[in-house]
């Protein structure tokens, strides 16, 4: 998503902005020159990364797409070459997931599907990681009492969540439709007051 850091290339239009989603790039991914590209890209960003901060805690991938599988090997590469202990990993139990949110609704049916995927892929990707993941199942729906659910469990997990005021991002100029109605949507006001009602409880 957003601006390439090597300038135009087979992945973005004229102006060097990203044209694909999950899917284009993962068909994109099979062609070895497209592979050669993405690792190219990833250092470049890295780099940038590295100039303005001491320490790169961990590497992921917008949407997920540092987990498609052609791709994964990429980033376990890169992540030793740049000393990146921690890639962002999926391994998510379905039958936690559903039992911590407690939720069910068309958005629930939707998680499925990608939890499913990105957990094959998980799978085949082999990388390892000593905490539990929580909400690709719950995009955009995590509440109070879900987070309280993940702390009286015995096990440590991620949680994905996007709080935010979405008015903040009302002036941004977006690259595609799906990402400015997930950042402009109402469900980031309803995440943030999940973490801050949570923070004044716990």
């Amino acid at each position: 998503y957003g601006k390439s850091a090597n300038g135009p290339h087979e992945l973005t239009d004229k102006h060097g902005i990203f044209k694909y989603g999950f899917i284009g790039i993962l068909l994109k991914s099979f062609k070895p020159s497209v592979r050669k590209i993405i690792e190219k890209e990833l250092n470049a960003q890295l780099n940038i990364l590295k100039s303005k901060i001491n320490y790169i805690s961990h590497i992921d991938g917008h949407r997920h797409v540092h987990m498609i599988p052609t791709i994964s090997n990429l980033v376990k590469r890169v992540s030793k070459e740049f000393n990146i202990k921690e890639i962002r990993v999926m391994n998510e139990s379905i039958v936690d997931s559903l039992l911590i949110g407690r939720k069910f609704n068309l958005d629930v049916i939707g998680g499925c599907v990608k939890f499913f995927l990105l957990n094959f892929f998980c799978y085949i990707n082999s990388i390892k990681s000593d905490y539990h993941f929580f909400s690709t199942i719950y995009t955009g729906q995590i509440n109070t009492n879900m987070l309280f659910r993940t702390m009286s469990s015995n096990k440590n997990y991620e949680i994905m969540i996007h709080p935010s005021k979405p008015e903040l991002d009302s002036n941004i100029e977006f690259y595609d439709r799906n990402e400015k109605a997930y950042r402009l949507s109402f469900k980031r006001s309803k995440e943030l007051e999940a973490c801050l009602n949570f923070q004044a409880k716990k």
